[in-house]
């Protein structure tokens, strides 16, 4: 499995040290995932809720709560099933 770290570096388009709406949105989208879906990780992703996702932030989320932490805060499957897919995003 991909390391956060790579994972955050790959998605991290600009390499402004965050991850915007659009950086993950453009990732996401290009694996077939819904634009609701992709809306609805990004406000799980920035838990401090200030329009970025930092790299604490990817990597906090990633190694400690998983998929958990979409089934808790947003409850629906497909969400669920995109943090499962970024942590294997790059997977070979």
């Amino acid at each position: 499995m991909a390391q956060p770290n790579a994972i955050f570096d790959q998605i991290d388009a600009d390499k402004s040290g965050e991850i915007d709406s659009k950086e993950l949105m453009m990732a996401l989208l290009g694996l077939g995932q819904e634009h609701e879906t992709v809306s609805d990780l990004f406000r799980v992703l920035d838990t401090d809720g200030n329009g970025s996702i930092s790299r604490e932030e990817f990597i906090h989320t990633h190694t400690r709560h998983g998929h958990t932490a979409a089934r808790s805060q947003i409850g629906h499957r497909p969400v669920r099933r995109r943090v499962h897919a970024v942590r294997g995003y790059f997977q070979p």
